[in-house]
């Protein structure tokens, strides 16, 4: 599951990308509580990629443009929510996910999108 502030032009069924790989894809988001629940469906050769401290950038999908995807990255090496271990951070815009990440982390996601 991925929350995020806004999941504007998710439907469902598009791509979730690491390092350029296409890991998964996202279900239907629901709203709860003003803050969108994208459920993510990792595939199997795939299910251990997503370390603590990954985010989730909603993003124009590299591979058709007139979609959206999710791009994501371990920010840290922190652990996840303990609270909620299945439960990852999305960033709608590019600023916030360099506001969660950092400039490095998005310079490194911004180039492997590039490639």
């Amino acid at each position: 599951m991925v929350q995020i502030r806004d999941a504007g032009g998710l439907r469902g069924g598009e791509a979730v990308y690491m390092a350029g790989i296409r890991i998964g894809s996202t279900g239907e988001p629901r709203l709860v509580n003003g803050v969108a629940h994208v459920p993510v469906t990792i595939y199997r050769a795939h299910k251990d990629a997503l370390p603590g401290g990954s985010v989730f950038l909603l993003s124009p999908d590299p591979n058709e443009k007139s979609r959206q995807a999710f791009l994501v990255t371990a920010c840290s090496q922190g652990q996840r929510d303990q609270k909620d271990p299945e439960v990852f951070a999305g960033a709608p815009t590019q600023i916030e996910f360099i506001a969660m990440c950092g400039v490095e982390k998005a310079k490194e996601l911004l180039q492997d999108l590039a490639k």
